[in-house]
């Protein structure tokens, strides 16, 4: 009965200062929790600050000693330039295999140089290759890669005369699913031999060398992120064999249709650069969008300044390249600060994966054969 009964005034007023109680009990809780909020943004800001200024601090320590030891380093009259290039060729390979690799791939990239010559293909040193034969004279130390631009009329003049003149050479086909590529590269017929050449096409425009060469890029990305959409449920990207994800460009169904899907992405890119057949034609030239991504992009590739050619020294033999000046260009914009020493290059000299490449007495014998090979050319 007492339940049914109105609460009395007292109780009703005693209600409401226990309830103003708690809310002030709780408004002054959330005050608490906002000053600690506050004051851990404001111990985030300072941590923050804190390793800007370390960072900083570090960055001024580093560029101090660099500045100290090049100084140094430098020959009285020496450029300062001059002095960095004459301590990068000091620097060598780091274990028999990967020397092995590097010996193979300049006899293989001689090769490649004297039949361009002797044919008179065009094409340039770029990426890696360019950057050791401008830094080093040589492969950079701790690198095998190869890597040359060819203009794709070229790269088909190219394989007419691999094919008719040149048996003891072929130019593979493949396309990777990870890197969402077409490799093309230049080898041996010796099916032991891992060297290679890594050709990258690019084609000659008429249009404006830097808006085609933006439009390039993204066409590229586009290609890239596409293809990996369109074919992500076939075997080529599902296996769990990595060697699947490398098939031949051949006659096989799925290389059909990635010739297609690529053919089918140049024309759309077509429709706002103005693709033209030769170099006579041409204002510059851009790069496939069949090739890995740059890095950086390096674009543009004026005709004026690239077909120009200055023979640059590798090894013992010379490669094409552009104009001292333009080289400097283009490794700017790919590597930024390309005579400065990389911060994992002790990490990149780590190439256990060689031992492997390189552990077949087949395969040591026709990486000899290649270096022998290549001791008759000029």
């Amino acid at each position: 009965m007492k339940k049914l009964l109105p609460v009395s005034s007292r109780s009703f007023h005693r209600h409401e200062e226990v309830s103003e109680a708690n809310q002030q009990k709780l408004l002054h809780r959330l005050d608490e929790i906002s000053n600690q909020i506050a004051g851990l943004h404001e111990s985030q800001d300072d941590i923050r600050n804190r390793v800007i200024w370390q960072d900083g601090e570090a960055n001024y320590r580093l560029e101090r000693f660099q500045y100290l030891f090049w100084q140094l380093y430098r020959h009285e009259g020496e450029s300062e330039e001059a002095a960095k290039i004459r301590f990068f060729h000091s620097l060598t390979p780091h274990g028999d295999n990967l020397m092995l690799m590097q010996d193979a791939g300049a006899a293989l990239l001689h090769h490649f140089a004297d039949i361009c010559k002797r044919n008179n293909l065009l094409y340039w040193a770029n990426g890696g290759t360019l950057l050791g034969a401008v830094r080093h004279g040589n492969f950079v130390p701790w690198d095998d890669d190869i890597d040359v631009y060819m203009p794709s009329d070229q790269l088909l003049k190219l394989k007419k005369i691999i094919t008719e003149q040149e048996p003891q050479f072929r130019i593979r086909v493949m396309w990777d699913w990870i890197a969402a590529c077409r490799q093309i590269r230049f080898m041996t017929s010796d099916p032991n031999c891992p060297a290679f050449v890594d050709i990258f096409p690019v084609y000659w425009v008429s249009s404006n060398p830097q808006t085609s060469g933006d439009k390039a890029v993204q066409a590229r990305l586009d290609f890239q992120e596409k293809l990996w959409d369109t074919f992500a449920s076939t075997s080529w990207a599902t296996s769990s064999n990595y060697d699947d994800h490398l098939i031949p460009d051949d006659d096989s169904p799925l290389a059909q249709r990635l010739r297609e899907f690529l053919a089918a992405a140049q024309k759309k890119l077509g429709q706002s650069v103005t693709f033209v057949d030769s170099e006579q034609k041409a204002s510059g030239f851009v790069r496939g969008i069949e090739n890995i991504p740059e890095p950086h992009p390096a674009h543009p590739y004026p005709k004026k300044d690239w077909v120009d050619i200055h023979p640059i020294k590798f090894r013992d033999f010379t490669l094409s390249a552009p104009s001292l000046d333009v080289t400097k260009t283009f490794l700017e914009r790919t590597y930024g600060d390309w005579l400065s020493l990389p911060r994992d290059m002790f990490e990149m000299q780590n190439h256990r994966h060689f031992a492997s490449i390189t552990e077949s007495q087949e395969t040591r014998e026709s990486l000899t054969r290649l270096i022998d090979s290549a001791q008759s050319l000029d």
